[in-house]
């Protein structure tokens, strides 16, 4: 402290009672604070002596800030948050000379003159936490937020584009506001997709399109009648009552018609290329194409080459398929006409034979492929151990986007028998769910699902009118797995508990597959060594219905009673068919066996845990395999005890939860039913507990 508090010194006798150096203190005193007490004298600087204190305190103050904050964790430097934004240090200034920043820092006077005049007389530190913390480059965003409803890539895409919103003061940067690009993705993606199906819808050419209105008309006609469920009944061959999923059937029809009219058009002609590539017109050939060359009446054997050679037969048995339909259509209502003049019974004898001869050329691996009986084309059963294998090799795909949604379609199919067509039409709220929108239990213990007629194939397999399709509750758990991370990435402006169980975008629950990609499973079949070289051969997705088939049906169930006919109703049931080789009525067929046989099958059956060490627990307590030695055979004879007792637990757990739920009658439910039910589980309690 000084004793002279009288007087002034110059700067260089300044540094000899205070700490800061000469050129601090020049620096300093020219601050708002200091420079009113300063005097010039003679071109002589001189500093009061009772403001020497005052310096060195300002000095030691904002030199233990500028300490403070320069080693901070939660603060960061102007240069280097100007590196961080990708702009110069300059213009980061400016911005905070303009109040973009605001808020989002402290500064700190300098000590130091600025190294150019007019500079800026602060140190800025910026908070991490209202800055980088807050702003992040597009990889951050993309690294952090694995379950967002966009890939990776398009992010980087919408960045390129300028789609994602941007801070004014950070555009040109590679920084975003990490909570407002999350928010704006699913509007994005939406637009994006409209805009897609606008471009398309305007770009994308239909083979109908080129046809001529004699053509057109022909099949539109075809193609009402059938949409009136109209019967095509001719030479043997007669069409189903009803069309199953008619939209997309009679669409998919009249593409396949036009597609064929096309390629025919195209052989008259002597064109060799495609006329559509890539969905859109072959401008070099299209000036070649003449529709008026064909009338579909005349058509003959030389139109089916033209068909043939630029098509898989696959795709030809596709064309017969529709074709024979649309021409036995019009060689039925010709027929009727036939009867009116020996003239027109001569057309008609002529046209019957030319189409029969062009429907000849197809191929055919059966008499009748079209009505091919899948219970004798060859299957591949898989035992529960090799069920959970699979599943197992599904969920460590490397190369799978989403490896939780393929291992749910596998064990969906292994324990409710869906087929893969269904896959694409079942809908969340298709099951018993709870609040959130996810799976629960019933008092059994099971998940249940409740499909619909038009979800179902040919829209005639419907789950059991009153039991539904249970589900064990393994697999429950899976597909609530599966629903959590689809209820993270559809946003939250889609409501939990309805839209498609699996979809191509879960940004979009009306929006479906229009076929489930079964690309995992083509993946993973070099793994198969687990499988005999035949069942590797066979291996398909329907694999795991049919596998579950087996195992109903075909495992000796410890329960004698419930082996041969009741297991055999039961697998009809959980397969969605009427049992074989009856004609009973709907009434009477839902009672052939009893809830309670019914869900026991089940349990001996396909209720078994997709574990491979618990599995084989279940399957030594339900006497489908040995222990090897005393030793072990005590040690699993402990882990059963120990399973038994949690399988008590929880049931036990369920019964009281139900139980809570029944304190006041559902009005869902009549007195009686109500009384029933909770006896029926007080004594099931009593007998747990016992």
């Amino acid at each position: 402290m000084l004793n002279d508090n009288n007087g002034y010194v110059s700067i260089n006798e300044a540094t000899k009672f205070i700490e800061p150096d000469r050129r601090n203190i020049s620096y300093i005193i020219t601050k708002a604070e200091f420079s009113s007490q300063i005097r010039i004298t003679k071109g002589k600087t001189l500093i009061p002596k009772v403001l020497l204190n005052q310096i060195e305190d300002y000095y030691e103050q904002n030199k233990a800030l500028f300490d403070k904050y320069s080693k901070s964790d939660d603060h960061i430097s102007t240069l280097l948050m100007s590196r961080y934004l990708g702009i110069t240090f300059e213009e980061l200034i400016e911005q905070i000379h303009e109040g973009k920043w605001d808020g989002k820092h402290v500064c700190i006077p300098k000590l130091t003159p600025p190294v150019k005049k007019d500079q800026n007389h602060f140190n800025y530190f910026f908070i991490r936490s209202l800055t980088i913390n807050h702003f992040k480059t597009i990889n951050e965003i993309a690294t952090k937020n694995k379950d967002i409803i966009v890939t990776r890539e398009t992010i980087f895409r919408y960045a390129r584009k300028g789609l994602l919103p941007q801070p004014i003061h950070l555009k040109g940067s590679n920084l975003y506001d990490e909570k407002e690009v999350l928010a704006s993705l699913y509007s994005i993606r939406k637009s994006q997709i409209l805009s897609q199906k606008e471009h398309k819808g305007g770009v994308i050419v239909s083979r109908y399109s080129l046809l001529n209105n004699h053509q057109k008309n022909a099949i539109d006609k075809f193609i009402n009648f059938r949409r009136k469920n109209g019967i095509i009944d001719f030479n043997g061959f007669r069409t189903k009552d009803t069309i199953a999923h008619m939209d997309k059937t009679l669409k998919s029809m009249k593409e396949i018609i036009s597609s064929a009219f096309v390629l025919i058009i195209s052989g008259r002609c002597g064109i060799e290329e495609e006329v559509i590539v890539n969905k859109s017109i072959n401008e070099d050939i299209i000036d070649e194409f003449n529709p008026d060359v064909f009338d579909f009446l005349s058509i003959n054997v030389e139109d089916y080459f033209s068909l043939s050679s630029k098509r898989k037969k696959v795709t030809l048995k596709n064309y017969l398929l529709n074709l024979k339909q649309f021409y036995y259509f019009y060689l039925q209502q010709l027929e009727l006409e036939a009867v009116i003049s020996e003239e027109k019974h001569r057309e008609f004898l002529a046209l019957n034979l030319r189409v029969k001869q062009f429907l000849n050329q197809f191929p055919r691996e059966r008499k009748k492929w079209f009505s091919l009986d899948e219970s004798k084309a060859k299957k591949s059963f898989l035992t529960p151990e090799q069920l959970i294998k699979v599943r197992d090799l599904i969920l460590t795909d490397p190369v799978s986007r989403n490896s939780t949604m393929n291992a749910t379609i596998w064990q969906l199919g292994c324990t409710t028998g869906l087929r893969p067509e269904e896959m694409e039409h079942v809908r969340i709220e298709h099951f018993l769910l709870d609040e959130l929108g996810f799976l629960k239990l019933n008092d059994r213990g099971w998940g249940i699902l409740k499909l619909p007629t038009e979800a179902s194939k040919h829209e005639n397999s419907p789950s059991h009118v009153i039991f539904g399709t249970p589900i064990p509750k393994e697999t429950v758990t899976q597909i609530n797995r599966y629903l959590q991370k689809l209820y993270l990435k559809q946003g939250t402006s889609n409501k939990p508990g309805s839209g498609y169980l699996f979809r191509p975008n879960p940004a979009f629950p009306d929006m479906p597959y229009n076929k489930i990609d079964k690309s995992f499973l083509v993946r993973i079949r070099p793994l198969l060594n687990f499988l005999t070289p035949e069942q590797t051969e066979n291996f398909v997705l329907k694999s795991s219905r049919h596998s579950m088939n087996n195992i109903i049906s075909k495992t000796h169930l410890p329960v004698l009673r419930f082996n041969g006919e009741i297991q055999k109703i039961a697998a009809q049931y959980q397969m969605r068919h009427k049992p074989k080789d009856t004609t009973i009525g709907d009434d009477y067929y839902s009672a052939l066996i009893t809830e309670d046989d019914f869900y026991k099958v089940l349990d001996l059956s396909i209720n078994f845990p997709w574990n491979q060490e618990q599995l084989e627990l279940w399957e030594i307590k339900q006497g489908y395999k040995k222990a090897t030695n005393n030793e072990t055979k005590l040690q699993q004879d402990n882990l059963i005890m120990e399973v038994q007792s949690k399988e008590v637990s929880e049931r036990i757990n369920q019964i009281e939860n139900r139980l809570s739920e029944l304190r006041t009658r559902p009005k869902t439910i009549s007195v009686k039913e109500w009384t029933i039910e909770v006896n029926k589980l007080k004594k099931e309690k009593i007998a747990l507990t016992n």
